[in-house]
């Protein structure tokens, strides 16, 4: 009893065990199975209460719930979960596919109570009941996207018993039980087989180089944001550990507003991933802003990356950084591989070798004697988008969130214009080079040679700090659009408006940069790209 009280007040699971093993045990001694300790079940439920009570009264208190912050940010109910909790099933099985059979074991012991041993006959029954409620209660709440199905593992040591039970019960056939014998010693090697052909190791590799990442990103943002900043990621591992900054987690798991947020992900999977909220991230004004992992993207994923995405403040306030970051500190000596695969589990083109920069290796294939995959140590691109300090002061949450673009152009411009009173006088000097940079940049993309144009445009835009000439930002905006790259398009575009806040041409362009939907923008490079 005292270790199912401490089970529960581990995990919220452990009320679920306890309640099923109290109810089977009631039940017999309601059918006469069990003619002693009539009172056994009341007595212990009493004492479990009695255990429980004092923790259930402080989450009341302190939280205001009895169940812990994750339950509402993991779960939203309805069929997309349930589904995703099947297709996480579905996996579970074919990862091992002898433990399908044993769910099947209670039947067989009510069929054929003979088969089993007296101890396994007054036992089966209840176990698997346990166990299929166990996996009725994981798909119910969508599982989970970790590796190696961490939410059905607990289940696990029962399926074996009632595997040894099974075994025992199926070999009192002695007319077949040499036949028996030979296919139990060979389906158990081909069910272990067939565990090493799921893609499970291969996640549970993204999952720990993502958290070596995430240490050297945290280590990062702990040098070069200052403490008393806040920054807001999706992946509340590692990254804060290491930063040592104030974090907000935007899918929830830590912060009761997003957990209770009646909108989420309604689309089968996202295991655990639903929730999110773009605005009130926004309220927090985070210095930092991480999309998708702790590599960070350029491209939302979750939900509150892609409201994020599609706001207006978000696209004025916050602009896209990316820095190259060492896994390890450089030894001058190149990188030795540190883990070998066969087959080619990131490389899609299956020749030569690829760099995934999110996860800080480079993998090089190979083909002969056998197709494997070598890695080595390389490179993290580390992608965030960082608070416009310069414009601090235009900020205000009750009032940003809840205007138009046209509003919050007006009182930008009307900023830039008093700061343009102060601006030093520009360097006429170098303003005819910066010209002759962009007329050059523009002919490059006429002959659709982007990556030299941005190359010379990145040339103007240095010597642009003199010149203070606003075609080169409109330029920069231009190369960025046929890009497909929104963020720069916007920064660029911002710029030039700041440096001649009157020209309407520049207002309206950015009025649309701030405005369009992120997907429609996706959708309508994809076509001018066809």
């Amino acid at each position: 009893l005292l270790c199912f009280i401490l089970l529960s007040l581990t995990r919220p699971e452990g009320y679920l065990v306890f309640g099923v093993l109290l109810f089977i045990t009631f039940l017999r001694q309601f059918l006469g199975r069990e003619t002693d300790n009539h009172d056994k079940p009341v007595l212990m439920g009493l004492f479990f209460v009695v255990g429980v009570a004092p923790h259930l009264f402080f989450q009341w208190w302190y939280y205001g719930s009895v169940l812990p912050n994750t339950f509402y940010a993991k779960t939203t109910g309805g069929w997309p979960q349930i589904l995703t909790g099947l297709s996480s099933l579905r996996d579970f099985f074919l990862a091992f596919p002898l433990l399908i059979i044993l769910l099947c074991l209670p039947l067989l012991a009510l069929i054929r109570p003979g088969w089993f041993l007296p101890v396994a006959r007054k036992n089966v029954l209840m176990l698997g009941v346990l166990s299929l409620i166990w996996v009725g209660y994981v798909v119910g709440v969508g599982s989970d996207f970790m590796p190696f199905f961490r939410f059905f593992v607990p289940v696990i040591p029962i399926l074996v018993v009632l595997a040894v039970w099974g075994i025992q019960a199926l070999s009192v056939l002695h007319k077949r039980r040499v036949t028996f014998t030979i296919l139990l010693l060979v389906f158990i090697p081909l069910h272990t087989g067939v565990n090493y052909l799921s893609d499970k190791v291969y996640v549970a590799f993204v999952s720990h180089r993502s958290t070596i990442v995430g240490e050297v990103v945290g280590k990062w943002l702990r040098n070069n944001v200052a403490e008393q900043h806040t920054i807001a990621v999706n992946t509340a591992g590692s990254l804060p550990y290491f930063a040592g900054h104030r974090t907000l987690d935007m899918l929830g798991l830590t912060d009761p507003q997003i957990a209770h947020r009646p909108v989420y992900v309604t689309t089968i999977g996202w295991s655990g991933h639903r929730r999110g909220w773009g605005q009130y991230v926004l309220t927090k004004r985070p210095r930092v802003i991480i999309f998708y992992n702790t590599a960070g993207s350029p491209e939302p994923f979750y939900l509150g990356d892609r409201e994020l995405a599609n706001s207006a403040v978000f696209r004025f306030f916050y602009s896209l950084r990316a820095v190259r970051l060492q896994v390890n500190p450089a030894t001058g000596a190149p990188a030795e591989p540190f883990w070998w695969v066969l087959g080619f589990p990131f490389d899609e083109t299956r020749q030569g070798g690829v760099e995934l920069n999110n996860l800080g290796i480079k993998c090089q294939t190979f083909r002969e004697p056998l197709a494997w995959t070598e890695f080595r140590e390389g490179m993290i691109t580390f992608y965030y988008f960082l608070f416009d300090t310069s414009l601090e002061t235009l900020w205000q949450n009750d009032l940003l969130l809840n205007t138009s673009a046209e509003k919050l152009l007006s009182r930008s411009i009307h900023l830039w214009s008093e700061q343009n009173k102060n601006r030093p006088q520009a360097d006429v000097s170098v303003r005819q080079e910066v010209l002759t940079l962009c007329q050059r940049a523009r002919q490059l993309v006429e002959q659709n040679k982007m990556k030299q144009a941005k190359t010379v445009l990145s040339r103007a835009v240095e010597l642009n700090r003199q010149a203070q000439l606003p075609i080169v930002p409109q330029h920069v905006a231009n190369v960025a659009l046929m890009s497909k790259d929104l963020w720069t398009a916007v920064a660029a575009q911002k710029e030039a408006l700041r440096l001649d806040p009157d020209n309407e041409l520049y207002k309206k362009n950015l009025i649309s940069l701030l405005t369009v939907p992120y997907e429609r923008f996706k959708k309508k490079q994809r076509r001018l790209e066809k």
